[in-house]
């Protein structure tokens, strides 16, 4: 072994690209930084020296880089042998090799934080919503996941981003792509299964459909809102008038043409045993879609006074998560209809479940969710509307029922519907 005064700097311990590169910059130094010419000219076969000394090194140099670099800067000296020189260069190759090894497995912690973050995040989420995913949520999941990602680039590199293109923003790339994979399998997996088609036990243990929505009069006299300004044509107008003794009639034509009940809806819904050794349903609750109250076009006619009919069930569409209540004494909602009791159904046995959604501070569409169970297991489906349209909107200026409606000046367009049959637009 050839003994030299001031040795070369040795890659002994170097385990990953950031140790390899500042032991390459201290080899260089070493060499008294000699020109890029120069080492050019030493090992012609040196192709790229700037991309391994300097402001523009590379985070991961090639073999060949390496083993032309190191070498360049050994015989650049002028002071070592051909064996010694080489012996050198096998120590640099086996500290490459070991950096390479490091960087696969940095890798795969990168990639797993891009699939496990999002998995457990959008897990969470879903239990947290009962499935009603946000767009703006799965953003805050993607924006954790890459800030996750970053921060491990960040220890295994030393930098969040390298400067050069082709370097971290493939495995950054990969990594938000994993995020926006991972929440759609969250969903897949996590969301109620959909309810097979087929009878008997090859399909869902309970049929469910709406077979009517109706109105409380009483509450809500024949108002009607819509989401928009609305000027009713002269025929629109004859057609209303038409309806006014023929309440299912005038809630199907206002429906038809976009108009929403205020404060609450009525809905029946048909239930039918669909597994041969019996069904229980044990709960039912609403998936919504709210916003504040519409301000579009209401049609006015205020109730004439009668009694209140109270519904089996009851869903307060302004909390989080609507799940039926029952009523008790004076109307006031209950606790949860389904604790302590459950509907029973045999196979084939039908039950009507009539319902009330209601809203004293938004407008919400909804749908109706069925939990079940049977010997099959736990269902939960979402019950066909049949056309009927799900949807509640509270008063603009949070009136408890159509006689107590005092501020109409939110409202785009006004029309009143009086005792003789006239639709009259008043502002």
């Amino acid at each position: 072994m050839q003994t030299v005064p001031n040795p070369p700097p040795v890659p002994r311990g170097v385990n990953d690209w950031p140790a390899l590169l500042d032991k390459l910059e201290e080899l260089y130094e070493w060499a008294e930084e000699p020109t890029y010419p120069r080492l050019r000219q030493a090992v012609p076969s040196l192709k790229r020296p700037e991309a391994l000394f300097g402001g523009g090194r590379v985070f991961k140099p090639s073999h060949d880089l390496v083993i032309n670099g190191v070498r360049a800067c050994l015989l650049v000296s002028g002071r070592l042998s051909e064996d010694f020189v080489e012996q050198q260069v096998t120590l640099w190759d086996e500290a490459r090799q070991r950096a390479a090894r490091r960087n696969k497995g940095d890798i795969r912690v990168e990639a797993a934080t891009g699939i496990v973050v999002p998995v457990i995040l959008g897990a969470l989420i879903n239990f947290a919503t009962e499935y009603q995913t946000s767009i703006l949520l799965w953003t805050v999941v993607i924006i954790a996941t890459v800030a996750a990602i970053l921060v491990i680039h960040k220890f295994r590199t030393g930098r969040f981003f390298r400067s050069r293109p082709g370097m971290a923003w493939a495995g950054l790339t990969a990594g938000t792509a994993i995020v926006l994979i991972g929440g759609a399998v969250a969903d897949a997996l996590l969301a109620p299964p959909a309810a097979p088609t087929a009878g008997g036990d090859m399909g869902p243990q309970v049929r469910a459909w709406v077979i009517g929505a109706s109105r409380e009069t009483a509450l809500q006299g024949w108002d009607w809102v819509f989401p928009n300004k609305k000027a009713f044509t002269a025929a629109e107008q004859r057609e209303i008038i038409e309806r006014t003794s023929d309440i299912p009639a005038m809630s199907s034509w206002m429906q038809e043409h976009g108009g929403v009940d205020p404060l609450l809806q009525r809905v029946s819904v048909m239930v039918v045993g669909n597994a041969r050794a019996g069904a229980v349903i044990t709960g039912m609750s609403l998936r919504t879609r709210c916003g504040p109250p519409l301000t579009g076009t209401i049609v006015r006619h205020p109730p004439g006074g009668g009694p209140v009919d109270n519904p089996r069930l009851v869903f307060d569409l302004d909390v989080l998560n609507p799940r039926a209540q029952g009523y008790v004494a004076a109307g006031r909602r209950g606790e949860d209809y389904f604790t302590g009791k459950s509907i029973n159904l045999a196979y084939g046995e039908q039950v009507v479940v009539s319902m009330e959604a209601r809203s004293r501070r938004r407008s919400c569409t909804y749908d109706i969710v069925i939990e079940s169970n049977s010997a099959r297991g736990e269902q939960s489906q979402v019950v066909e509307t049949k056309g009927a349209r799900l949807a509640v909107t509270a008063y603009a200026d949070g009136a408890v029922s159509s006689s107590a409606v005092k501020d109409l000046g939110a409202y785009s367009a006004v029309y009143e519907l009086d005792d003789a049959g006239a639709l009259t637009l008043t502002r």
